[in-house]
């Protein structure tokens, strides 16, 4: 009796024929057949598998036959049931795999876990869905990893290596189940992304953490930052602060600036891990990451700035065209608002207290900074009004220059030298400017 014929996979590049393309509803192959009604759900939540542990061991079983012994590991579309208590993704013997290996579009139903392998040819996780938990454990990624718009539902936990690009972008994190990203141990010879890694246009939710991970290769660019937690990971450093990987792409290939739509985006996320900081109380962080957010907003209004200087100079040239011609830029010019020339100012302005704002005392956040212009103006009032003064000492030179400094009325102003006069002038202008930047940084300094 020769055995029966059963229909063709339904998955367009699947060959199979089984059981499973006739009895499932969807009539796929027994590796891209739905499942959902391989297991009940208990009353907590949980999966129960045991009524149908004889299609689970058939599953493993011709899929180590049918792909893995054979060296195919392409399981794009597959549906995962319950792992075996022998994970074939489990490679204790410390194999390395030189295939590419692709879970395009794949659906794990149960706990997956990966560990122990070595992966030396890209590996696509991409479009995957994790309904339960995610272990990557000393799972090392020589090559490129797409994790790209893959969904962990049952949270996930990474301790792993990449060594080149990853792409975990657009990825969906549960927000009632922990993920953590840690690497084997907090080391430099254990860092986890030694390659250009992309974690952009992802709502992080609080149960995210990244926990001793070296983050200067990590791109965060459209992301929600406010929430997710970082434990005793490290940034790069820009003069003393710090400094997102993404802030690294402002000066484009050809060594012009990027738009300014792009320092909004970057100002934005540094604005985002300072309230981030700022919650968790590592005032630090946040005091660094607002110094970064004050910096790129220095760059955004210089390109703005440069911006509208473009109609300034496209006039100027408009003035060599022949009288015929010109009158079309004439009326151009016309229809341009003036307010682009206030616009320039206010920009300039603004850039100019910033500018003032971080000499004086880095944007607020270094009293000892504001503290050594008030020690600076004491020194140079002193030896001003002693060289000014024809019979001064030192004592009353200095007594002068603190009562200048702090807004005292000198009882004979007029009769002092009118070099003198400009000096404590001078002075008061100056401890105007900086003395409230200096109770500012104090009072912040202490509040925290």
């Amino acid at each position: 009796m020769s055995p029966p014929e059963y229909p063709k996979c339904r998955v367009e590049w699947c060959d199979r024929k089984d059981q499973s393309c006739d009895r499932s509803p969807d009539r796929k192959c027994i590796f891209h057949c739905d499942k959902s009604n391989w297991y009940e759900t208990r009353t907590d939540g949980s999966k129960d598998w045991f009524h149908r542990m004889g299609n689970i061991t058939q599953f493993w079983k011709e899929l180590k036959e049918q792909k893995i012994d054979k060296g195919d590991y392409n399981f794009a579309l597959f549906v995962f049931p319950l792992f075996p208590l022998d994970n074939p993704f489990s490679y204790t013997n410390a194999e390395r795999l030189k295939v590419e290996v692709r879970f395009t579009g794949a659906r794990f139903l149960s706990n997956a876990t990966f560990s122990s392998m070595w992966l030396e040819n890209a590996a696509f996780f991409n479009g995957v869905i994790f309904l339960d938990h995610a272990t990557f454990s000393h799972v090392e990624f020589l090559k490129y990893a797409d994790f790209s718009d893959t969904q962990f539902l049952g949270g996930a936990t990474f301790a792993c290596i990449f060594y080149e690009e990853a792409n975990f972008r657009h990825c969906s994190f549960s927000s009632s189940h922990p993920t953590s990203f840690n690497p084997y141990f907090p080391s430099k010879e254990y860092t986890m992304f030694r390659g250009k890694t992309s974690f952009c246009e992802i709502n992080f939710p609080r149960t995210f953490t990244f926990r001793h991970v070296d983050l200067s290769h990590v791109s965060f660019s459209g992301s929600n930052l406010e929430e997710l937690t970082f434990l005793g990971c490290s940034f790069c450093k820009r003069k003393g602060r710090n400094e997102l990987f993404d802030e690294r792409k402002v000066f484009s290939s050809s060594g012009g600036l990027l738009p300014p739509a792009y320092f909004e985006v970057l100002e934005d996320m540094y604005r985002q891990l300072k309230y981030n900081f700022e919650n968790r109380r590592d005032w630090r962080n946040a005091s660094e990451f607002f110094v970064s957010q004050m910096e790129i907003r220095r760059l955004r209004l210089k390109i703005e700035a440069n911006d509208l200087k473009i109609y300034k100079e496209l006039w100027s040239e408009a003035k060599a065209i022949p009288p015929p011609t010109r009158t079309f830029f004439a009326k151009l010019h016309n229809s341009i608002p003036k307010l682009y020339t206030l616009k320039w100012w206010n920009r300039a302005l603004e850039r100019f207290f910033l500018a003032g704002f971080d000499v004086i005392s880095r944007y607020g956040e270094q009293p000892d900074r504001a503290l050594f212009w008030i020690v600076t103006l004491l020194l140079m009032g002193t030896i001003g009004i002693f060289a000014s003064q024809p019979f001064a000492d030192w004592n009353d030179a200095f007594l002068t220059t603190v009562r200048a400094v702090t807004f005292q009325q000198e009882n004979n102003f007029d009769s002092i030298h009118r070099s003198t006069q400009w000096i404590i002038t001078l002075l008061r202008i100056g401890s105007v400017i900086v003395l409230p930047l200096f109770f500012l940084a104090l009072r912040r300094r202490f509040k925290r």
